[in-house]
């Protein structure tokens, strides 16, 4: 539930959105088929909950067509998230040894969590983006981090008030169709899943994508 938390400073600072808790055998079963899907609110089935998403559509699918077989799907996916977080979950995902990957992202490129026309957006673009995903790991990088923000920086100046979570995300209202921001976006959604494509290629684990409805 606190994942979200590992994205921000402060817990303070981070919009209240997780994955719909799900509960699987640490030790996968050797008759078991294991998916894991990745991405954002679409993906998780935002507004109409778990059986409306594209893990709980597959799950009831599978059951009426192959109800002998244990097929097992996880869905990582929450609302305001784009590739750096499908990037930062790739390890943990590989360790519960799943046979395929889905993929539906792309929606928040632009105003997603560290989307380049994010407020939570680094400033040193995405370079320092994934040396902080990097970093993040670290309990002395998260302790120092944590008090420079209690110390200098006031909460109400990151915290929301009331609108909409997007809204709350959201920095940069017009991003041009073409301009450099625009552009920023679609690199910053191709050298992501280069990598992310990467990592499972080495690790043997296939994966699917979906193009954007």
């Amino acid at each position: 539930k606190k994942v979200i938390n590992r994205f921000f400073p402060s817990p303070d600072f981070a919009p209240g959105v997780s994955p719909n808790s799900q509960y699987f055998l640490a030790d996968k079963p050797k008759d078991s088929f294991r998916i894991v899907v990745q991405g954002g609110s679409t993906a998780a089935g935002y507004p109409f909950g778990r059986w409306g998403s594209l893990s709980g559509m597959l799950q009831q699918r599978f059951k009426r067509l192959y109800p002998e077989k244990e097929i097992e799907i996880i869905n990582t996916a929450m609302a305001a998230v784009n590739s750096y977080t499908l990037i930062d979950f790739v390890d943990e995902i590989i360790e519960i040894e799943p046979d395929l990957v889905l993929i539906y992202a792309g929606h928040n490129e632009y105003l997603g969590i560290m989307g380049v026309g994010s407020a939570f957006a680094s400033k040193g673009g995405r370079a320092a983006t994934l040396i902080y995903l990097k970093f993040n790991d670290i309990k002395l990088y998260r302790l120092i981090e944590s008090l420079y923000y209690r110390w200098f920086v006031k909460v109400g100046s990151l915290q929301a008030d009331g609108r909409s979570l997007m809204a709350k995300v959201a920095k940069e209202k017009n991003i041009a169709y073409g301009g450099d921001l625009y552009q920023q976006g679609i690199r910053q959604f191709e050298d992501n899943l280069s990598l992310i494509l990467d990592q499972y290629k080495t690790a043997e684990i296939p994966v699917i994508i979906g193009s954007l409805a």
